[in-house]
């Protein structure tokens, strides 16, 4: 036995090939002849030691049985009783089997040691290696292409997905353990076969990045599977997808459904429903949902009928919170019946009692009575659902800068107009008290719009009352004096006009009809007395 006839190659060669595909052909063509010649040789090698080792195991064991081999006992050893030409006797009789017991247990002792040797020796034995450091192996590595580059899901998502750079930035993160696009390009298939557009898909991967390492045959199949048995059409299935990314990848999904289909009374109301409060889906039925309808519904309140309001958060919220706000709403004396009852539970079920007792005393520190705040919460319970210190800012604003009383306010909750003013255009806040509070007046009583329109419409404040509010206010009424407009004229559309433009549609087509008419108007805007207009 001995050692595979390879071992003594030098490790450091390499193949002979240059770059370059063909080359790269050669190559590893001629290392796939040199593993046929290396393997025919190592079976030969295995072959012959194999049988090697077999010889000396059964050599062993006979001589340690006492079996005599012809190959292995010298004539000088054999005993004079296996002689042919021997005649035993009795003296030589005992001498022999002493001779032949010793020889026995020479032979088992010396076979022993042998098969010791033979054992130690071939677990030694080195099999051909394809370690790093074999030639063969070596031979492979050159000539072998290089790896493929890692999948770039940043890329990916640009190229086939067609989201921005920092959208697809943002959503590889979340993609990072993708090795392939084989998932991605299945769940894009599954979307795409829905009727889903790009877009809509892009929508999806973006807000939810995970979608896309959902399983479609286990598991995005399934849920189309279960909808359509509840009567859902694909076209209502790819609808409800971007709305309930999270809910469509749950085994709930279909349980769920089935339980608001009925409740809602069509798909169209559901989908409405679940824009506003997609946490519908994944709500618990027994805890949660039904107890809170049955509290609606002894209100005397149908969910069909604010299906698409903020009302539908009221069904996922706590049952005990909703109920507690009952109880309050009923304390205020609201009506059940009234429209604003439902504004109330919308504002109350979130809040706990001591915070909205809170903002009551608020109101109460800043000057109102008992009566006007609940007068004001009666009217429009939502004023509750803003911050304190929101509330506080508005409340000055209208008592100190627009001048107006709390009996006025309470009346007319306008807290939330004016933070929509604010909202819409911070810069109102920068403006003088006094100027403030002339446009204020001015639109509201002498032009006679309402808050809430104002409030929509902010800029309205910031224009001066000087030059533009008052002189066209003044020029409109000439016109309307003359019936020379249409009554449902927009004031704000108006008043929004550059000045070209005001001239051209309000002052130069009728200054025939009234001579004086485009002087008039540049004295009202000059902070002159107007001369008389021809009548």
């Amino acid at each position: 036995m001995g050692s595979p006839p390879w071992e003594g190659e030098d490790k450091g060669r390499r193949g002979p090939y240059g770059g370059g595909k063909e080359a790269a052909d050669a190559a590893a063509r001629a290392a796939a002849e040199e593993e046929a010649i290396r393997a025919r040789i190592l079976k030969k090698w295995q072959q012959r030691n194999t049988h090697a080792l077999a010889r000396e195991r059964n050599r062993a064991i006979c001589a340690m049985d006492g079996l005599p081999l012809t190959e292995d006992i010298d004539d000088k050893d054999t005993p004079a009783t296996s002689r042919p030409d021997s005649v035993p006797t009795a003296s030589s009789t005992g001498t022999s089997a002493r001779k032949t017991r010793s020889i026995s247990r020479r032979r088992r002792r010396d076979a022993m040691l042998h098969l010791r040797k033979l054992f130690l020796s071939a677990s030694h034995v080195r099999t051909p290696s394809l370690s790093p450091l074999s030639p063969l192996h070596r031979l492979l590595a050159a000539t072998a292409p290089a790896s493929p580059e890692p999948f770039a899901v940043e890329d990916y998502l640009v190229t086939t997905c067609g989201l921005s750079r920092p959208k697809a930035r943002k959503a590889s993160k979340k993609l990072a353990h993708l090795k392939s696009p084989s998932k991605i390009d299945a769940v894009l298939a599954f979307l795409a076969a829905l009727g889903i557009s790009p877009s809509g898909t892009a929508a999806i991967v973006a807000a939810d990045p995970q979608f896309l390492c959902a399983d479609v045959e286990l598991n995005l199949a399934k849920r189309v599977a279960e909808l359509t048995v509840l009567g859902l059409k694909r076209s209502q299935i790819a609808r409800l997808i971007p709305l309930a990314r999270a809910p469509f990848r749950s085994s709930s999904l279909g349980p769920n459904l089935a339980f608001w289909l009925p409740v809602f009374g069509s798909f169209e109301k559901l989908l409405g429903a679940i824009k506003v409060n997609g946490g519908i889906l994944g709500a618990d039925l027994e805890k949660v949902a039904k107890p809170n309808l049955a509290i609606l519904q002894q209100c005397g309140i149908s969910v069909q009928e604010f299906s698409d309001t903020y009302l539908t958060r009221v069904l996922t919220r706590l049952p005990e919170y909703v109920q507690s706000a009952v109880l309050y709403i009923d304390k205020l004396g609201v009506p059940r019946d009234s429209p604003m009852f439902r504004y109330a539970i919308m504002a109350f079920a979130f809040q706990s009692q001591e915070k909205i007792d809170r903002k009551m005393g608020i109101l109460e520190m800043l000057g109102w009575s008992q009566d006007d705040v609940l007068t004001a919460v009666r009217k429009m319970p939502c004023i509750l659902t803003m911050s304190e210190e929101r509330m506080q800012t508005a409340v000055n604003f209208l008592t100190r800068d627009v001048g107006l009383e709390i009996p006025y306010i309470a009346q007319r909750p306008v807290l939330d107009d004016v933070l929509t003013a604010v909202r819409k255009m911070p810069c109102i806040l920068t403006m003088s008290e006094e100027r403030m509070q002339t446009a204020v007046n001015f639109l509201t009583r002498d032009v006679g719009l309402e808050i809430p329109y104002i409030a929509q419409r902010p800029v309205l404040v910031m224009y001066s009352y000087e030059r533009r509010l008052l002189p066209r206010h003044s020029l409109l009424n000439i016109l309307n004096s003359k019936d020379l407009l249409y009554p449902e004229l927009d004031f704000y559309s108006i008043v929004a006009l550059t000045e070209k433009k005001f001239l051209d549609k309000y002052v130069h087509p009728y200054e025939k009809s009234i001579p004086g008419l485009a002087a008039t108007y540049a004295s009202y805007c000059a902070e002159k007395v107007p001369n008389e207009v021809s009548t």
